[in-house]
């Protein structure tokens, strides 16, 4: 199944999960106020939710499966367990329990009145694989339980909320809990139902779940809300709240006679800050950074526990210290390492509605890990949750097992997301907690930081020298003892808070705030400076010199005392030359030199022209601009100029003086402002050009191909350069000429002048002119052509009126040529226009054909290599060969004559030019025909005792002979032969005789001569067994002719009994048998054999005697 973690905490519909604190009126109803925790924290200007329900003390239906049945107003799809076969339920009692058993799995109540609303509370419970076969977990996301309501008796339903399993059965539906559902207003009916439904399960035996304490409770019609905090007595079940300090909420619940009520407390955690300076001691004129921090619940919650825990974010910590026993991502961590019931860490409430996730890191305690850190083991895990109820119930965002350190022995960080359920809480508190331990089960937490966006304020700082008064961290150069006051609002709420941090100041003599400002250019082209300054601890005699110094000289003002410190003075100093260079201000005490200030600033300058534009060469159509006359200064201005030597005036209140645009030559004299005077130079003029002309276009004709050719050329008038445009052959051009003729080209077509434009204007044009070119006929002399030697060939023009041929032929008269050899014809068209062409006669010999052969005598069959000798490139050969076929290649060829004779050759050639000729040699190949050997011997079986035979040639058509006796000895070559064989020894001779012929040729006769062992053998008759040295064993002596292998030799008595018997010839009777003498008398012997040559089988006996 898979194992995919999620969780999922929202609904379609608002979800109420709470613990039920209820206050009891006279049995008439009950009320209670959400959210229930109480007190409730937020922040400053933060907005709360608030709503109450009423409910009557009567419930439409209460059902705790104690009787293990479900009861009264119930039906189910499925057999139910009431034993509880998995765990206890929460009051450990009897629960609904659906184990294995076949889907659908649904309970379903009667429809109830719940017309004026109502809540639904039950107990739920996911098997968490606690053992036992009715104990499986659900773990896909699709194997939940549907809480639905329908108001059309069941034809539908409307889900409400949807319990959704997790992969690893750690999210909150796994163990046993309590939960509540107020109506909506489309379930609040006279006749409404309620179902909890599982539709999807892996198999009847797995993804169990149960319910139990099911309560239907509507609330009371013709009751209402009465808050103590809003006008009326008939006021909403919700309101919005907006509380500025601390406060309590009353709601009374009532039909006007009996009542209930519930109450909660609001504490309003106001804003706070904390103002900071990095130096709180100063020597002027050094600076401070200051830091306004806000502190209390506005803001992100953040501790890194360096050098200690921070009380500020923690409720409540259990089984830690501060310390580095795990080591730290930073320093310290919050190390867990003691035997308490606990090992938890819990911060104080938080409004997390603007956190979206949480930064921590963890390092777990394992296998790799020293003593000081021991090793976690399987479910020692560690859990982050939250609780929305003030930490009555805890619900799980996340689970970190111990085996994740096993894998990687090290710190590791962690950014989860929070639910929405967490955020949508004012008073969330979160936790970490280890789910099982033992002493030495260690684990750290380090840099728990939450991902908030900060609500929006603003700064206002007030002290002397701040860079900026409105953001968080100004810098302050104070030059006296300052208190630095910052006030923070938070922009939505108005909420505010005010701090100050206080800077000492020590200072000698100081001028400060010393600046200054520059007049405009004045009368008597000069300027004024003014501005203030400031002092500490003066030196109470001398004066205050004030220097002003420029490129024309040094200016200055004197003040004399009393002096006062602190007090700002202004200063002036006029007459200064308007120069425009730089200026230096320098301010200092007579009586001490070194108590000093200085800033620096430019001289105004005269009145200037900077710039003339506007003059330019006009066409007599063209709209002129207007000369114009760039100035700096202070306005009015006024600019003296002549125009075509005419004294004249212009002004203008901008730094643009107009001179208008009359034609003629602009030149400047003066320029004077509000205040000032100075030369001007520039000049600038307005001039009217004359359009240009074209004057004559010419170089048109009509021409032949090839013929040189006249450019088209245009002459124009005008002030150069010029530019002309025209079009040949409908195509535009332009081109440019710094003179007045253009040359247009040769380009054949018709040439059209569109226009004609000079340094300064244009005009139109539509003069006119052509070059003609006529095509040159296309003459074609034809093909080229190959004539072998003997044929002739015909010449024909063609594409032309008339033609000429050179080398004396005529056009079309068949001629015989001799040599190869180029023709040219010229041919004239009727235009009298004059092309040419040219063709190839080939003039080519006819091939000289010749061949070899590698032999031309020699016996049959007599395989003969002919190659072809001719000289030239063949396109085809064809050999024929007398009684030996055709052939049809060009290069060496091989024939095979079979019989005896003479023979013709014959070679057809063909050039790749198609000429013929062919060679025969007659009689070329002669074939000998082959001689007869014969032979015959005087004996032809022989004993090797006896091997002389006489050999008698019978051969025909030979000439010359060779014997081969076929013992190894040396050939002969006589007509006939006398030849000894080897003497003691057989086999078989293959004895050939060859004969030759006059030129070679051969034949072989054969005759085998077989030459056999004679058999030799002796018996002895007798022999004396008596012991000395002579003749005391009978034994057959074999020399030749036998097979020892085939061998048996039997000795028996006169009653032909067997006394002896051998199989080895080279073994004899020693007279005993059985190892006793035999008497003296006689015995008969029998010896068995085969030959060697012919393996025949022999047997021989006879009588011995023996003496003794």
């Amino acid at each position: 199944m898979n194992k995919t973690f999620i969780k999922n905490l929202q609904g379609a519909l608002a979800l109420a999960v709470f613990l039920i604190v209820s206050f009891w009126s006279a049995a008439q109803c009950t009320v209670e106020i959400s959210p229930n925790t109480n007190p409730l924290y937020v922040d400053c200007g933060e907005s709360v939710d608030l709503s109450a329900l009423g409910l009557s003390t009567t419930p439409a239906l209460m059902t705790n499966f104690d009787g293990n049945a479900i009861g009264a107003g119930w039906s189910t799809s499925a057999t139910l367990l009431y034993n509880n076969p998995c765990s206890p339920s929460l009051d450990g009692t009897p629960s609904a329990w659906f184990g294995d058993v076949p889907l659908p799995r649904t309970l379903t109540t009667n429809g109830f009145d719940l017309a004026c609303g109502g809540q639904v509370c039950f107990d739920l419970d996911f098997s968490n694989d606690e053992g036992g076969v009715n104990c499986e977990d659900p773990d896909e996301t699709d194997e939940g339980v549907y809480f639905r309501y329908s108001v059309n008796g069941g034809s539908t339903w409307v889900d409400l909320f949807y319990f959704e399993p997790t992969s690893n059965t750690s999210g909150p539906y796994y163990s046993w809990a309590n939960y509540c559902f107020v109506l909506p207003p489309g379930a609040s009916t006279a006749n409404t139902m309620f179902q909890w439904d599982q539709p999807n399960a892996t198999d009847t035996d797995f993804d169990h779940w149960g319910i139990d304490n099911v309560s239907i409770i509507p609330s009371n019609c013709n009751y209402y809300y009465d808050w103590n905090n809003v006008a009326g007595n008939n006021n909403p079940a919700a309101q919005t709240v907006y509380p500025s300090g601390d406060t309590t909420y009353i709601v009374t619940y009532t039909d006007g006679v009996n009542a209930c009520y519930d109450t909660i407390d609001i504490i309003v955690n106001q804003l706070m800050v904390n103002a900071t300076a990095s130096l709180t001691t100063l020597n002027c004129p050094d600076c401070t950074d200051l830091e306004a921090e806000i502190e209390g619940g506005f803001g992100a919650l953040s501790d890194d526990f360096d050098p200690a825990i921070d009380p500020a974010v923690w409720s409540d910590i259990q089984g830690a210290v501060a310390g580095a026993g795990c080591g730290g991502m930073s320093g310290n961590a919050l190390y867990f390492d003691n035997a308490s019931a606990a090992r938890t860490a819990t911060t104080i409430p938080i409004s997390a509605a603007n956190c979206s996730t949480i930064d921590f890191c963890l390092f777990v305690g394992n296998t790799g890990s020293g003593a000081v850190c021991a090793a976690a083991e399987a479910n020692e895990d560690i859990i982050f949750e939250y609780s929305i109820n003030g930490g009555g119930t805890w619900l799980n965002i996340a689970t970190y097992d111990e085996s994740l350190w096993d894998a990687n022995n090290a710190w590791q960080c962690f950014s989860p997301a929070l639910p929405l359920l967490a955020q949508s809480n004012p008073s969330t508190l979160f936790r970490w907690r280890q789910t099982n331990f033992e002493a030495d089960d260690n684990w750290s937490l380090d840099n728990v930081s939450f991902n908030c966006v900060p609500s929006t304020v603003t700064y206002a700082w007030t002290g002397e020298g701040l860079s900026d008064p409105t953001i968080q961290s100004p810098q302050g150069c104070p030059m006296i003892t300052t208190d630095y006051v910052v006030t923070v609002t938070e922009t939505i709420s108005g909420c505010s808070a005010t701090d100050t941090v206080s800077v000492n100041v020590i200072c000698g003599c100081q001028f400060y705030n010393f600046q200054g400002t520059t007049s405009n250019c004045e009368n008597g082209n000069t300027f004024t400076l003014s501005g203030d300054f400031s002092y500490y601890t003066n030196p109470g005699t001398g004066t205050i010199e004030i220097e002003a110094t420029n490129s024309s000289g040094t200016y200055t003002q004197t003040i004399s005392g009393p002096f006062t410190d602190a007090v700002e003075f202004p200063y002036s100093i006029s007459g200064i030359p308007s120069d425009g260079s730089p200026l230096t201000v320098t301010i200092y005490f007579s009586d001490e030199l070194t108590c000093l200030a200085t800033f620096n600033t430019v001289s105004p300058s005269l009145p200037e022209v900077t710039a003339i534009s506007g003059g330019a060469f006009y066409c007599p159509t063209d709209p002129m601009n207007d000369i114009l006359i760039t100035v700096t200064g202070n306005s009015p201005y006024i600019i003296d100029y002549t125009l075509n030597g005419v004294p004249e005036t212009a002004s203008s209140n901008t730094t643009t003086v107009n001179l208008g645009n009359e034609v003629g030559v602009y030149v400047l004299s003066d320029i004077s402002d509000a205040g000032c005077a100075n030369s001007a130079l520039g000049s600038d003029s307005i001039v009217l050009s004359p359009v240009p002309l074209v004057v004559s276009i010419s170089g048109g004709d009509t021409y032949c191909t090839g013929d040189p050719v006249n450019p088209i050329e245009v002459v124009v008038e005008g002030t150069g350069p010029f530019e002309l445009t025209y079009t040949l052959n409908n195509a535009s051009h332009t081109v440019n000429s710094a003179t007045t003729t253009f040359n247009l080209g040769t380009n054949a077509g018709t040439y059209i002048l569109t226009g004609i434009s000079d340094a300064y204007c244009s005009n139109t044009s539509a003069l006119t002119d052509s070059i003609v070119l006529l095509p040159l006929p296309n003459v074609n002399a034809g093909t080229d052509v190959i004539v072998c030697d003997g044929n002739s060939t015909i010449l024909t023009g063609s594409g032309a009126v008339s033609y000429e041929w050179d080398n004396g032929i005529s056009n079309g008269v068949p001629f015989y040529p001799n040599a190869t050899q180029v023709y040219t014809v010229t041919g004239t068209d009727a235009n009298n226009c004059i092309n040419t062409d040219d063709v190839a006669v080939t003039f080519e010999a006819l091939p000289m054909v010749s061949f070899t052969a590698n032999i031309t005598e020699g016996c049959a069959p007599l395989e003969v290599q002919f190659t072809n000798t001719t000289p030239g490139n063949l396109a085809s050969c064809v050999w024929q060969f007398e009684s030996a076929g055709t052939q049809t290649d060009c290069g060496t060829v091989s024939a095979t004559f079979e019989n005896s004779g003479l023979f013709d050759v014959s070679l057809t050639v063909t050039s790749i030019n198609g000429c013929v000729n062919n060679a025969t040699y007659d009689d070329y190949i002669y074939v000998e025909a082959d001689p007869l050997a014969s032979f015959s011997a005087s004996e032809t079986v022989l004993t090797n005792l006896a091997t002389e035979v006489f050999f008698q040639n019978s051969s025909s058509g030979a000439v010359t002979y060779q014997w081969d006796f076929g013992d190894g000895s040396p050939n002969e070559n006589g007509l006939n032969a006398l030849h000894e064989f080897p003497l003691n020894s057989t086999s078989n001779y293959g004895v050939y005789l060859v004969a030759y012929s006059e030129l070679g040729c051969t034949d072989t006769a054969k005759i085998v001569i077989q030459v056999t062992e004679e058999l030799i053998f002796y018996v002895p008759n007798s022999f004396t067994p008596d012991g000395d040295e002579y003749n005391n064993v009978f034994q057959p002596v074999f020399t030749s002719g036998f097979d020892p292998h085939d061998f048996s030799v039997l000795i028996f008595n006169r009653w032909g009994e067997i006394l002896w018997e051998s199989f080895d010839p080279n073994v004899g009777w020693d007279g005993t048998y059985h190892n006793e003498p035999v008497p003296q008398g006689s015995y008969t012997w029998q010896i068995e054999f085969k030959t060697a040559d012919t393996d025949e089988r022999k047997r021989y006996s006879g009588h011995l005697t023996i003496l003794k």
